[in-house]
């Protein structure tokens, strides 16, 4: 029994204590009970009952209970702690035992222990830092003068560190809905490349056989590979053997002469994949001196996606690469970026150094899909069955500085995408026939959005016009049969910027489509300019160049709408139509027969507005009541009438009226008006138009326009709810 009980910690120097520890190992020693309660009232065996468990002397006792605890932790993984608990406990009964006889001496090292000598018999000397043991703490006890080994304080310690430690130690995630496992298993659920890396990581150091060794035994357990940040670049100096056949993860990078590739790439930085004729599939293509065949690129980028963060570069070396067909992997960019796939880089409009070339037997020459938002730079497709390139799906494709030729489709977009075409020669030559109906250079169709001549800017997501030197060029090699130089199809909408010449077709615009063709662009030398067909629109901007004139016009016309009345152009003679005011506002004239502006100056004419002629149309809407005179409506330009309409004073009720006036110079026009008022009766109005002021020198100057209301009869009113003005040419 303890006597004082005080409680006080191990270490305690208290004499109570110091009485409670000599009366306990008196009893431990020389009791004939089997065990003994120490001063924390914890049981322990007596020097009696450790004779009656092993019936061995103390030391072979402490070895062996050290023993079955590792076998037993090895075997009962999940009662491991239990094990070494019961282990520890024998081993102090015992050493308590053994110094029962004697006293503690402490030493630092064993060689300070051996200094220590002589010292009385049966002493035990605790060792700090054993360096005969692996600098484990040890006990020993002194026998004849000399250190008898008794135990191993740091067993545990000991087989954590062999290879299979990991293996001992349990491991569950807080969740109650985790599974144990041990810390082996684990711990290969990802592997660090500082597993395998024995050579500083400084950045000039070669680390490549860890690299190779790490990769490898990633790829063999199915494991990522973790490639934690260090102060230098990982450096390699070679292709890595499997470095796509593993996911990376982590923020190192890896250096290789002056290319870097980043594990986990930030906005701000580049990776670059390099392709050549010459790559192969088992290379990894992080500098130009290691490059991929161009399928296998595609494949490493699918390894990184699903999602690429930063800007990725996919490198294509100068060359032909011939028969080759690339569908590109449905990635996604995470930032602003595009996915950019280039060659090496060229002046703008000049032939690309990079081609792939179909040799007349390939249906595709590059395909994008599925959410694909890429730049293709400076790439030369020919000879491709059906297209050079062609996007589908909901993607933004941008081709800057991309050359197609002899290809039944240069490119294509179709199926809700955005495409970008910036520069390039979109070619036929005389030798190229094909077996379809139709051929396109660019055909957009199915809900595409299109910005032909004109860039992508990542930054801002905003288009930006070719200059005239930079735009697209589209040249066929015959004005008959069923070329075009571009199709806008099925919904298809947006800016066309282009040379187009030496088609049947040099635009053609049909299935509700609609084509907004820019000034600088040139459409010549075509059967026909601009065809557009029922139901669609093209806005046709003043200063298209149609080689009006001259040889180069387009031989049956420079534009021509088909199919009905139904189109946007609803007069022949004009190439543009716009809407450039509308006041919903309602006004009311009443109680004056002096002239009254209403709604302000609807527009301004500028002197580019209008090429060799053009047209102005008003319409509006409203209501007349009285009938003591008439109502007259005109359209004013710099206080000079274009055009008036009447209504008798025998017309009242609600009415809908238009003015239209063509205008072909100073001093020449054309005009005409209608209304419908009442019940429904048509009434044709009166009508009357002027010549523009002489003085005014044609487009020159400036030109307000805007609408007046005369009253015949003061006692008679006129109420304007709508009003729009249309420039036409």
């Amino acid at each position: 029994m303890t006597t004082y009980k005080t409680g006080n910690p191990i270490g305690s120097v208290s004499p109570k204590d110091l009485f409670d520890n000599s009366e306990n190992l008196d009893r431990a020693v020389n009791g004939a009970a089997l065990t003994w309660k120490d001063r924390f009232d914890r049981s322990r065996l007596s020097w009696a009952g450790i004779e009656d468990r092993a019936r061995i002397d103390i030391v072979a006792a402490a070895e062996q209970a050290a023993e079955e605890a590792t076998i037993q932790a090895a075997e009962l993984r999940d009662q491991a702690q239990v094990a070494r608990d019961d282990a520890r406990s024998a081993r102090d009964d015992a050493i308590a035992a053994a110094a029962a006889s004697g006293e503690f001496v402490f030493a630092e090292t064993y060689a300070d222990a051996l200094g220590k000598l002589p010292l009385p018999e049966g002493d035990v000397v605790e060792v700090g830092r054993d360096e005969t043991l692996d600098g484990s703490r040890t006990r020993y006890v002194v026998e004849g003068n000399q250190l008898r080994f008794a135990v191993n304080l740091d067993l545990v310690r000991i087989a954590l560190a062999q290879p299979n430690g990991a293996e001992i130690v349990g491991f569950r995630r807080p969740e109650t809905t985790a599974i144990r496992r041990n810390l082996l298993d684990r711990g290969n659920d990802t592997i660090s490349v500082l597993d395998y890396i024995d050579t500083p990581i400084d950045g000039t150091t070669s680390n490549q056989d860890g690299i190779m060794a790490a990769v490898a035994a990633a790829e063999a357990l199915g494991a990522d590979l973790v490639w934690p940040a260090t102060e230098g670049d990982y450096i390699s100096t070679e292709s890595i053997p499997g470095f796509h056949r593993v996911r990376h993860t982590g923020c190192g990078v890896i250096r290789r002469g002056t290319s870097r590739w980043h594990i986990a790439p930030t906005d701000a930085d580049t990776n670059t994949l390099h392709v050549a004729v010459s790559g192969l599939e088992l290379n990894d293509g992080l500098s130009p001196g290691t490059p991929l065949n161009a399928r296998a690129a595609m494949a490493a980028l699918l390894n990184c996606g699903p999602v690429l963060n930063g800007d990725w570069v996919v490198s294509f070396a100068a060359g032909e690469y011939r028969s080759l067909s690339l569908t590109l992997p449905n990635i996604k960019m995470a930032g602003k970026k595009l996915l950019k796939i280039v060659g090496p880089p060229v002046p703008k409009m000049s032939q690309p150094l990079a081609t792939l070339d179909g040799l007349g037997n390939t249906s595709f020459g590059i395909r994008a899909g599925g959410h694909n938002c890429i730049e293709l730079r400076d790439i030369f497709l020919t000879r491709y069955r059906e297209y050079g390139f062609n996007g589908s799906g909901q993607g933004l494709w941008f081709l800057n500085n991309v050359h197609t030729r002899d290809c039944r489709t240069g490119i294509g977009g179709e199926n809700n995408g955005l495409l970008f075409v910036s520069g390039g020669v979109h070619d036929l030559t005389s030798g190229f026939s094909t077996t379809s109906a139709e051929t396109y250079r660019i055909l957009s169709r199915f809900l595409v959005k299109h910005a032909i001549g004109y860039s992508y800017d990542e930054n801002t997501g905003n288009p930006i016009m070719d200059p005239p030197e930079h735009m697209p060029i589209l040249r066929g090699n015959t004005r008959s049969g069923g070329s075009r130089g571009m199709l806008a199809q099925e919904l298809a909408t947006g800016h066309v910027n282009v040379d187009v010449s030496e088609f049947a077709y040099g635009i053609d615009v049909r299935v509700s489509s609609r084509v907004h063709l820019d000034a600088n662009s040139i459409v010549k030398k075509n059967s026909i300019g601009v065809r557009v067909r029922y139901g669609c629109d093209a806005q046709i901007q003043p200063d298209i160049d149609f080689g009006l004139g001259t040889s180069d016009e387009n031989l049956i016309d420079n534009v021509v709408f088909e199919g009905g009345t139904d189109t946007v152009f609803s007069q022949s003679f004009a190439y543009l139509e716009q809407r450039v005011a509308v006041n919903k506002a309602t006004n009311t004239v009443a109680g004056t027969t002096t002239p009254r502006t209403v709604g302000g100056t609807l527009h301004t004419l500028r002197a580019r507005d209008f090429k060799s002629d053009g047209g102005l149309r008003l319409r509006l809407s409203g209501s007349v009541s009285g009938s003591g005179g008439r109502k007259t409506f005109s359209l004013i330009s710099r206080n000079s009438t274009v055009i008036t309409a009447v209504i008798p004073k025998t017309e009242t009720g609600q009415f809908v009226m238009e003015l239209s006036s063509r205008v072909k110079s100073p001093g020449i026009q054309q005009g005409g008006s209608w209304f419908v008022i009442g019940g429904g009766s048509t009434s044709p109005g009166a009508s009357g138009c002027r010549a523009l002021p002489t003085n005014l020198p044609w487009g020159s100057l400036e030109s307000p326009i805007s609408f007046r209301v005369e009253l015949e009869n003061a006692a008679d009113s006129v109420v304007i709810e709508h009003i729009e003005l249309w420039r036409l040419g």
